[in-house]
C-alpha cells in the first residue's frame, strides 16, 4: 500500500496491514492509501525517485532498479 497526501506527494511504500491502513487513513494529511500487489515490471515512485520492480521474492521483498 501507499500512502498519498492531500497535495498529491506519494509516500514510501508499506507492507498491507489492514490496521497500519486505518490509522494512515485517519492521518488529516492523507488523501488516499492505494492498495496494489506489486508484480515485476510495475514502477513505484518512492521519495520522488521512480523505480522499477526486477523482481518480487516469495516473501514478498522487492528488489528494485531506477528508472531512467
Amino acid at each position: 500500500m501507499q500512502p498519498i497526501t492531500k497535495n498529491g506527494e506519494a509516500l514510501e511504500p508499506l507492507p498491507f496491514d489492514v490496521e497500519k491502513m486505518k490509522e494512515i487513513l485517519n492521518d488529516p494529511e492523507i488523501k488516499e492509501v492505494r492498495v496494489f500487489k506489486p508484480r515485476r515490471g510495475m514502477t513505484l515512485e518512492i521519495r520522488g525517485v521512480i523505480y522499477k520492480i526486477v523482481s518480487v521474492s516469495k516473501n514478498g521483498s522487492l528488489h528494485l532498479e531506477r528508472a531512467n
